[in-house]
């Protein structure tokens, strides 16, 4: 069907669409997410709808009825992914957005290995349902000179600036190319609070908050742009500077 106004099509050919040759993508590896089956009704600048699931899902899916009670033992298989599944279906949208309504349920995990949450999507919209075992956050804090200070409006300058305890220090990053980026980075510490299992565990953050005085990273000077700031967080016992000496030896851009 090769018509313009034809809708169905197993002839995709956009070639402005990344995967436009291709209606499945598997991807054999273990993600961090559990159970999911969701349809896009277009996919990322691509007009065709998309299933997105899982070998181990799909599994899951057929087990169930087979094993009545004793499908109880698959609960542990909701929350792990293997075999990641991308299905394209044969039908020209005419959409082709960044942004697209998906339908469905996913297992996924924010900041943790174990997924956290189940997600329900409904078109643009859609639910979520924290497990026990979520981390919600809780509350900030930051070094002042006069000692630690609960607050959310650290970002407002004018009240917080000059009270904020700052250090500044030389930064050094090294490009691929071997090309040294000399830059100052402006820094202050920060603790972050999450609460877990009905708020009675509770986890704490440290961080060191980095300023740098211009552009850092292979990126620099390009129309993406370098990175400007970051957090990175201190280990027991380690100074800011020697969080920050860390990140210098370890990060890349």
């Amino acid at each position: 069907m090769t018509g313009e106004n034809e809708m169905i099509t197993f002839n995709f050919t956009e070639k402005d669409t990344e995967y436009y040759q291709k209606w499945v993508s598997f991807y054999p590896k273990f993600e961090k997410q559990g159970f999911r089956l969701t349809l896009s009704s277009w996919s990322y600048f691509d007009p065709r709808p998309q299933i997105v699931t899982s070998v181990s899902s799909l599994l899951t899916l057929c087990l169930i009825p087979l094993l009545g009670f004793y499908s109880l033992l698959l609960i542990p298989f909701l929350f792990f992914s293997w075999g990641q599944l991308y299905i394209s279906l044969p039908y020209n949208t005419k959409k082709e957005k960044c942004e697209y309504p998906d339908y469905g349920i996913m297992f996924y995990s924010v900041d943790g290995e174990i997924p956290n949450h189940l997600w329900i999507r409904k078109g643009f919209k859609g639910s979520t349902i924290n497990f026990p075992w979520a981390q919600k956050f809780w509350k900030r804090e930051v070094l002042l000179k006069t000692g630690w200070q609960q607050g959310e409006d650290f970002w407002d300058s004018d009240k917080w600036g000059d009270k904020v305890k700052k250090e500044t220090h030389p930064y050094v990053y090294t490009l691929k190319s071997g090309e040294k980026q000399l830059r100052t980075a402006e820094i202050y510490e920060e603790k972050r609070y999450w609460r877990s299992w009905f708020k009675l565990l509770v986890d704490c953050r440290h961080y060191i908050e980095i300023t740098f005085s211009d552009e850092v990273g292979e990126r620099s000077g390009s129309w993406k742009g370098g990175t400007i700031g970051c957090s990175h967080q201190i280990q027991k016992g380690e100074t800011a500077l020697e969080c920050l000496r860390r990140m210098e030896k370890e990060r890349k851009f």
